[in-house]
């Protein structure tokens, strides 16, 4: 009853126009969400509720954007993927593609959680897509990563060879050349 004064009406039209001035700087999809979660408090007043729906296609389509920027990076690096210096490879193999699932992990979770009640967006053909994409990029870099455990694993396959390398000395003295 509170919220339909007419006198709210004005300071509702501005607080869903900050909405949208602020959603438009929302450059990543986890920006999107955290934009969205901040106003799901605000969602009984009509007006908020009617801006914020109304952009719950557009957070669907930017992370699915987001999806395709992570698949590409994975295919373009999968076979040499860009390693921090001093970092064992298959430890960087490991920290690259966990980042990559990071990237794609976290608005997946923000998504589901947000409030599915008051939109379809999720469940539309386009966000069932997105779901399917998510599920096989996500199942990609879980394969990759469990093959990279699994090399790493038959490279240490003889302990007795590693107890003689640590029985090596660190440092050699330098040969003299002739």
């Amino acid at each position: 009853v509170l919220f339909r004064s007419p006198k709210l009406k004005p300071l509702d039209r501005q607080l869903s126009s900050i909405f949208s001035q602020a959603f438009q700087e929302c450059n990543t999809s986890a920006l999107s969400f955290r934009l969205v979660e901040c106003f799901e408090s605000q969602m009984a007043r009509p007006i908020i509720r009617a801006e914020v729906e109304s952009k719950y296609p557009k957070v669907v389509e930017q992370y699915d954007a987001e999806l395709t920027a992570v698949h590409t990076e994975f295919q373009a690096h999968h076979e040499s993927p860009p390693l921090p210096p001093g970092v064992p490879p298959f430890l960087g193999r490991c920290l690259w593609v966990r980042g990559l699932m990071h990237r794609i992990r976290e608005p997946m979770e923000r998504l589901q959680g947000i409030n599915i009640k008051a939109h379809n967006s999720l469940f539309s053909d386009g966000g069932q897509t997105v779901l399917d994409r998510y599920k096989q990029i996500t199942q990609r870099l879980q394969s990759y990563e469990h093959l990279a455990v699994q090399q790493w694993v038959r490279n240490i396959t003889d302990f007795s060879s590693a107890a003689t390398f640590l029985k090596e000395p660190l440092f050699r003295k330098p040969e003299e050349s002739g």
